[in-house]
Parts: structure tokens; C-alpha cells; sequence
């Protein structure tokens, strides 16, 4: 029992190496294959050798692709020489799978191929009696005294019997590592060393980034950048920091390979009577994968910007300050209050600091503070320095020209002299003071003037010393002459004053400066700022048109009355009368088309007892015609030419249609009997006056 179980495990050991396939190329089992005629097949007989089995021969069976087959049948069953054989599918016994897998060609018993094979073929049949009932050895017994070549045949046979219950191997991905979480080191965070190991694949595994951060790289244990490694090889990977821009995250890796199992197959001939062939061995392939998920957390930097008074050390508010990147894009801008200010999430690097405004009071600082921002998470500090500066005072006083009292609702603005606007701001009933200027050459100028004056067009310059002393700067401004607008909506023709009319004036940049119903009067707006304006009409006077028209007009500053006409013209009306030719009443049940100049429909109805009215018909020629005429009318071939005017006037068109001659059959029968009564006192009469002419 020992050596049986011995036995087991070194078949089981050479089954596993057997099954590694590093290499190795898949093979599909063909649909069909043949056997090689019996001609050219070895004949094994006991003067081979004596090694043999006394009594049992059996032929080499061999396709004519030139690889080896066996019997899976019992031995008694002709061998389907020269015959094809089709698939039947694959072997699911298991033992008859592990003699095929662990006998001849892929194992070597004795050295000699012929003995080899004939032990192989031994062992399915031996299988076959121990499994299936059968009796391929008529008193031939297989046991652990074997020797020689049956003793083969009995460890094959074994080993199948152990084997029965397993199933083909399948393709494995095994994945060793110390951890998932990604370290921080020299800029990069860094996975541990991730070992793959495979079982039956080619022997080669793919990494593949499936979710992962920009400039991710996979490289070997020695540094090298690749994505295919070799089995029990490890790779490392690399996130960039300088690409992570939020704290936390993952990336989700792809392991890839192509798994490979030796199966067998059966094959049955296309005759009856012929035993089933297991050829050797065809290689399956199938891709396997395994996925891992690696995480990174990242130390949120934290940069601290003090903006100081030079000798206080205080902290002081009222500074604009400006952060840029070494590519010198901004990244930050703020006004300094009296706490420091913190940036957290700049990306380690180079940075500068500078100010662009001073605080009220002090000079602007001049210097640009280079600073390092780290990626361990330490606070960077940067402290930026103000000194005072003396305070300058500017008053600025907007006047009435002629009483020369202060003036509100000016808009004034003050730029220094590269244009840069430093103050803006509406004019009260007190002047303006502005402290802390930066001494220099000023201007001032007037970009919206208070109601009812005139816009200055003056640009005052002054000039702010540093000795401290105000600055007094007046500006004037003339009353201006009320604007007035005449607005007159008319009848076209008339020209006279059109009530009901909704009008809208509104400004250039379309804001509606008045609406109103026109009257009998012309509409007066006064006081409307100079500059560009439109008119349009919303509703328009009953029996009128709607004016279409955007009149635009312009006001002037110099007191002069714009007047502004807009007309209307009235509604088309057309009157259509269909009558009886002979009572000249309205007649019902006509169908009628009216068709403009170019032959397009423009309405089409029934008639009925009352005329039919169209509104609104545009000025131009039209015509009349019947399409089907009322019951018992003949239809009226006419086409009626009309013209509809402009001034308003009602368009009247008369058709007329004419009764049918009514036929006897159309008649009742009493109008039928008092018809052929009149003839027949017609005729009687006739008869009697030739009867009384010829009978004298």
C-alpha cells in the first residue's frame, strides 16, 4: 500500500507539472480526424519482447497527421482504420483523462515507444474492466506485484482510480501584497511590491490601468517602466502627487492572463461497429482576470500669509495680495483682513507673493516673497511687511454753476495717471473727501450729470503732495433746458389724431421709459434724458392695422420739442353677397373661393342666408369663383375680378345663380296629373278646331 501511495503522489506531482503549460501554444480539437490505414499500423505480438502481455495484441493507431490515438472502447471492437472519426466532446472521465495526460508520448516508462504505448493502451482497457464491468484480460490479473510492463499498467490504472473525481484545473490569478494603501515617497505615492502568481496560463500576466490618476506608471522591482510580467514577478506602482488634486482616492488595477488546460476528447467513427479514438491532448485557452483596488490619502497642505504692520508686527487688514505659481498663472487673491490668511491644497512647489493694493495709509509693498509649499503636510508661513505712509486728503466739491452750492446725483470718477480708476462714487450735499492717495497726478471727469444739468465734459487734473495738505478740487455743472417729445399717432389717409392706440417708448438699451392709449390729443413726454429712443405700437385703434413700424428719434439737450408721428391704416372689409338671380335674395349652400392676384387661395366657405364678411384682406386684386353651385341651381361659371382699397371702404361682390329647367321626372304627381291635363285640353281644342275647318 505504501508504494501505491507513493505512486499516487509522484503521478499526482508530474499530473501538476504536466498541467503548467508555461508557453505553450492552444490547440482547438479539430471537428473530424482520421486514422491511418491498417497497413501502416504496428502489429505488437509476444516476439517483441516477452516483456508483453501473454496472449493480447493490438495494433498502434495513429491519425495521419502523424500524432498518436487510443482505443476508448472495449478491445473486442474493430479498430476504424482509414476511417474519420467526428467529436464527439470532451472527456469528463477523469480517469481515463489522467492515463491519457500521464501515458505515452508525455511520459516514458521503459524507453522503448513501442512498450510505452502498448502499457498506455493497456491502462484504458485495465480502467475500463475496473470501472465499466467490462473483461479486456481473460485471467490476467493487475495488482501491486505486478513488475515489468504490467506493473505499469496497474500504476496508471491507480492513478486513474484516484483521479476519477477531480476535474480539469482551473486557471488561477493569486495576488500577494502587504497592504493597499499607497505611500507617499520623493513626490510619488508608491504601492507595495504586488506579486502575481498564475497557475495553467502561459506563464505571463498584463497590468492594466482601468481607473486610475493621470501619470500612473507600472514599474518592475528594478525600476523598470513595463505592464507584462512573468509569473511570480512583481511590479510596483506609481501615483504622481504633483496630479492628485483631492485628498482622498483610489485607482483600480486589471490583471490579466490567458489561462491554458490539456483536455481530451472522444471521437466517435462514422461506421458502426468500430471502437471510439481519445487522440493525445488539445490545449484550451480562456482569459482570466483579477482586479485590485489601491487607495492614497493625501496630506492636505496649509500655507499661512501674515500681512503686517512694519512696526507693530500687527496684522493688518485693507491689503490686496496676489499668489502666483513659478508659471506665474494666479492661483489666489484676496484682500488681507486682521487674521492671517490660510490656503489649503496647494500643490507642493514654488510660489511668490505679492501685493497689488496697500492698505489705506501705507505704502505699497514692493517686494516679491519667493516660498516653498512641502507635500509632509507642515505649515507654510509667509509674513509680507507694510510701512506707513504719511496721509494725504483730497475734497472733492461738485457745484451748481451759479449758486455754486453742492450738487447731488453726479457720477465721479478719479484715475491716476496711467488710467487706472481709483475712485467712483455719486456726488450728496457735502463734498467728497478721499485720504491716503498715493501722491501723484490725478483726474478727475463726470460720467453721469445729476438730474436736470447739463453733462461736464471737463477732465480736471490736480496733483496729491505728501506734505499732507488737502487737495481741493471743484467741478461745475449748467442746468440744462428741458427735453420735450410730441408724440402723434394718425390716421394715414386723414391725418388727423388716432384714439386707442397702446404705445411703448423705450430707451437704446431697450427699457420702457413710458406707455399710454393714444387720444384726440398728441401724447407730450417732457424731460426725457438726451440720447436714443423707439417707439412702437403694442395694440392697435379698432378698425386699424397694427403699425409694424420701430420709429426711432433722438432727444436733444437744447430745449427743442422732437416730434414724432406714427400712422395707422384702416382694416379691409369685404362684403360677399351669393344671390337668386330673379328674387335677389341671399342664397344658402354655394360653396365659394376667393384667390389673390397669383392665383392663391385665400378663403373658401359655404354660403348661407346672411353675406359673408372678410377682414383684413390685404389691398390688391382679387377673384370670385363658385366651386358647387346650391341644390337645384345651375353653378355659375363667372369669375368676379374685385379690388380691395386701402381707405377702409366696405368691398361689395354680388354672384348670382340661376334655377335648373325642372324636368317631368323632377315633378310630384299632382304637378305630373295638372301637366298632362293642360295637354290633353291643349290637344282637344286642336281637334275640334280641325273638325269643324274641314267639315264643311
Amino acid at each position: 500500500m505504501k508504494k501505491i501511495f507513493k505512486f499516487m503522489a509522484m503521478s499526482l506531482i508530474v499530473m501538476i507539472a504536466n498541467f503548467g503549460f508555461l508557453n505553450v501554444e492552444a490547440q482547438t480539437a479539430p471537428s473530424t480526424i482520421t486514422l491511418k490505414s491498417k497497413s501502416s499500423l504496428y502489429y505488437f505480438s509476444e516476439k517483441d519482447g516477452t516483456d508483453y502481455i501473454s496472449g493480447y495484441n493490438f495494433y498502434r493507431k495513429e491519425l495521419t497527421n502523424g500524432s498518436l490515438a487510443y482505443c476508448a472502447s472495449n478491445i473486442n471492437t474493430k479498430v476504424p482504420a482509414g476511417l474519420t472519426l467526428t467529436l464527439k466532446g470532451v472527456n469528463n472521465d477523469m480517469g481515463l483523462n489522467y492515463i491519457v495526460q500521464n501515458g505515452y508520448p508525455n511520459k516514458s516508462f521503459t524507453g522503448n515507444a513501442k512498450k510505452d504505448y502498448y502499457i498506455t493502451q493497456s491502462a484504458i482497457w485495465e480502467y475500463y474492466d475496473k470501472t465499466r464491468g467490462s473483461n479486456n484480460w481473460k485471467n490476467t490479473n493487475f495488482d501491486s506485484s505486478s513488475t515489468g510492463m504490467k506493473g505499469y499498467v496497474y500504476q496508471l490504472v491507480q492513478g486513474a482510480l484516484a483521479a476519477v473525481k477531480d476535474s480539469y484545473p482551473t486557471p488561477t490569478i493569486s495576488l500577494t501584497y502587504s497592504s493597499t494603501k499607497l505611500t507617499l515617497k520623493n513626490g510619488y505615492f508608491v504601492s507595495s511590491p504586488i506579486k502575481v502568481n498564475l497557475t495553467n496560463t502561459t506563464g505571463t500576466y498584463t497590468v492594466k490601468l482601468e481607473k486610475a490618476t493621470k501619470g500612473t506608471i507600472i514599474k518592475d522591482k528594478d525600476g523598470k517602466q513595463k505592464n507584462t510580467f512573468n509569473s511570480g514577478e512583481e511590479f510596483i506602482v506609481y501615483v504622481p502627487n504633483s496630479d492628485i488634486t483631492s485628498g482622498k482616492g483610489s485607482i483600480t488595477l486589471s490583471i490579466n492572463a490567458t489561462g491554458l488546460i490539456k483536455k481530451t476528447y472522444i471521437y466517435t467513427p462514422n461506421k458502426s461497429g468500430y471502437q471510439d479514438i481519445i487522440p493525445e491532448v488539445y490545449t484550451e485557452s480562456q482569459n482570466i482576470s483579477e482586479k485590485l483596488v489601491l487607495n492614497y490619502e493625501k496630506e492636505v497642505t496649509k500655507v499661512k500669509i501674515s500681512k503686517q504692520d512694519i512696526t507693530t508686527k500687527k496684522e493688518l487688514p485693507g491689503a490686496t495680495l496676489v499668489i502666483k505659481d513659478k508659471n506665474g498663472k494666479q492661483i489666489d487673491k484676496w484682500v488681507s483682513t486682521n487674521v492671517p490668511h490660510y490656503i489649503e491644497g496647494l500643490a507642493p512647489g514654488e510660489y511668490t507673493l505679492v501685493e497689488v493694493i496697500a492698505p489705506d495709509g501705507y505704502k505699497l509693498s514692493a517686494e516679491t516673497i519667493k516660498f516653498t509649499v512641502k507635500d509632509d503636510g507642515s505649515i507654510t508661513t509667509v509674513v509680507m511687511y507694510n510701512a506707513p505712509k504719511e496721509v494725504t486728503k483730497v475734497k472733492i466739491s461738485k457745484q451748481d454753476i451759479t449758486t455754486k452750492k453742492e450738487l447731488p446725483g453726479a457720477t465721479l470718477v478719479i484715475k491716476d495717471k496711467k488710467g487706472k480708476q481709483i475712485d467712483k462714487w455719486v456726488s450728496t450735499n457735502e463734498p467728497h473727501y478721499i485720504e491716503g492717495l498715493e501722491p501723484g497726478e490725478y483726474t478727475l471727469t463726470e460720467i453721469v450729470a445729476p438730474d436736470g444739468y447739463k453733462l461736464s465734459t471737463e477732465t480736471k487734473k490736480f496733483t496729491v503732495k505728501d506734505d499732507g495738505s488737502i487737495t481741493t478740487v471743484v467741478m461745475y455743472n449748467a442746468p440744462k433746458e428741458a427735453t420735450k417729445v410730441k408724440i402723434s399717432k394718425q390716421d394715414i389717409t386723414t391725418k388727423k389724431e388716432l384714439p386707442g392706440a397702446t404705445l411703448i417708448v423705450k430707451d437704446k438699451n431697450g427699457k420702457e421709459i413710458d406707455k399710454w392709449v393714444s387720444t384726440n390729443e398728441p401724447h407730450y413726454i417732457e424731460g426725457l434724458a438726451a440720447g436714443e429712443y423707439t417707439l412702437t405700437e403694442v395694440i392697435a385703434p379698432d378698425g386699424y392695422k397694427l403699425s409694424t413700424e420701430t420709429i426711432k428719434f433722438t432727444v436733444k439737450d437744447d430745449g427743442s420739442v422732437t416730434e414724432v408721428v406714427m400712422y395707422n391704416s384702416k382694416t379691409t372689409i369685404v362684403k360677399i353677397s351669393k344671390q337668386d338671380i330673379t328674387t335677389k335674395t341671399e342664397l344658402p349652400g354655394a360653396t365659394l373661393i376667393i384667390k389673390d392676384k397669383d392665383g392663391k387661395e385665400i378663403d373658401k366657405w359655404v354660403s348661407t342666408n346672411e353675406p359673408h364678411y372678410i377682414e383684413g384682406l390685404a389691398p390688391g386684386e382679387y377673384t370670385l369663383t363658385e366651386e358647387k353651385a346650391p341644390d337645384g341651381y345651375m353653378l355659375s361659371t363667372e369669375t368676379i375680378n374685385f379690388t380691395v382699397k386701402t381707405d377702409g371702404t366696405i368691398t361689395e361682390v354680388v354672384m348670382y345663380n340661376s334655377l335648373y329647367d325642372v324636368p317631368i321626372t323632377d315633378l310630384n304627381v299632382s304637378q305630373s296629373l295638372i301637366i298632362f291635363a293642360s295637354i290633353l285640353v291643349i290637344l282637344g281644342t286642336g281637334m275640334v278646331v280641325y273638325y269643324a275647318k274641314f267639315s264643311k
